[in-house]
């Protein structure tokens, strides 16, 4: 993916905000820690719409400690160095996370992505443009914003309250609010939200 020279800017600034705050995370062993901000960068550059609705810094704050909490978990969840292969009766080395997402990147990163979340399948831009008028139409501003974030950008709440610079009691009430109102809206007519 390209970069224009003002994208660019933002990927360093954004860079340099989160590994001044991975460095003071005690949590995380020294060794890790440029990894996961290698990990954070990656998030955002999948993620380019942010690169207009939020300040680097900001951005970075919001989602530092969550993203980091993901590399973590997804480390532990990484398989072990080495599995016996009984059809060829040795042991067999698997591919590192890190190795794996460099293999992602240079391959066809949109098939792994619909293999690790299958609700990417159903989501097409062209559902997800039917989803977002039912939504626009039947939700407030704010309950449209906090929804749209939490169900499908994967943000939690803390994130959202940070980038919205609401109190994270109030995104929780906007996000149930948005729920039963679709939730009224569905028993009502399915059709009206695109299903």
């Amino acid at each position: 993916m390209e970069l224009s020279k003002e994208h660019q800017n933002y990927v360093i600034t954004f860079e340099t905000a989160v590994q001044r705050l991975v460095m003071n995370m005690a949590d995380i062993h020294r060794s890790a820690r440029m990894d996961v901000v290698r990990y954070i960068t990656e998030w955002l550059l999948r993620r380019p719409q942010y690169f207009t609705s939020h300040t680097p810094m900001h951005l970075a704050r919001a989602v530092t400690r969550t993203r980091a909490i993901d590399y973590i978990r997804q480390q532990a969840r990484q398989s072990a160095e080495r599995t016996w292969d009984d059809i060829e009766q040795r042991f067999v080395g698997n591919v590192a996370l890190d190795e794996m997402m460099i293999q992602i990147s240079s391959s066809d990163a949109s098939a792994y992505e619909e293999a690790l979340n299958p609700e990417s399948v159903f989501f097409t831009k062209l559902s997800r443009e039917i989803i977002d008028q039912a939504l626009i139409k039947h939700l407030t501003k704010k309950q449209y914003d906090v929804f749209t974030m939490r169900a499908f950008e994967d943000f939690n709440v803390n994130e959202i309250a940070t980038l919205t610079r609401s109190k994270h009691y109030n995104v929780s009430r906007l996000y149930t609010e948005a729920q039963k109102r679709l939730r009224k809206v569905y028993v009502a007519n399915p059709a009206e939200l695109g299903l």
